[in-house]
């Protein structure tokens, strides 16, 4: 089986980083130790959980309702997901798959 690994940039109210989920073995047990480290979230904070969909895109339609699903119990609050056509800052790494931004306020 092929390797698939997506990247995600975190971002919050204290600061970003990039999460790297290795799609081949991910469960739920796998992410919840890595986010509960990387993710803080209040209770009833709202979440953004954005997908780039550019033409070369490596995410199918597949992965994404997955991942989306996965972030969600993970992080067991308000989540909403969209597919965007392009990265939300021009500095941002190429091989980026999407964001998690937390607190929905902060990138409109």
């Amino acid at each position: 089986m092929q390797r698939k690994i997506f990247k995600f940039k975190i971002i919050s109210k204290e600061g970003h980083c990039t999460l790297s989920l290795d799609y081949t073995n991910l469960t739920n047990e796998i992410i919840r130790p890595i986010t509960a480290r990387l993710i803080k979230i209040e209770p009833n904070e709202k979440c953004k959980l954005l997908f780039v969909g550019k033409e070369d895109c490596r995410l199918t339609l597949e992965d994404v309702y997955n991942l989306s699903s996965l972030f969600q119990s993970v992080i067991g609050s308000a989540l909403v997901w969209d597919i965007i056509g392009d990265y939300l800052h021009t500095d941002d790494s190429q091989e980026l798959d999407g964001y998690l931004i937390i607190n929905s306020d902060l990138i409109n």
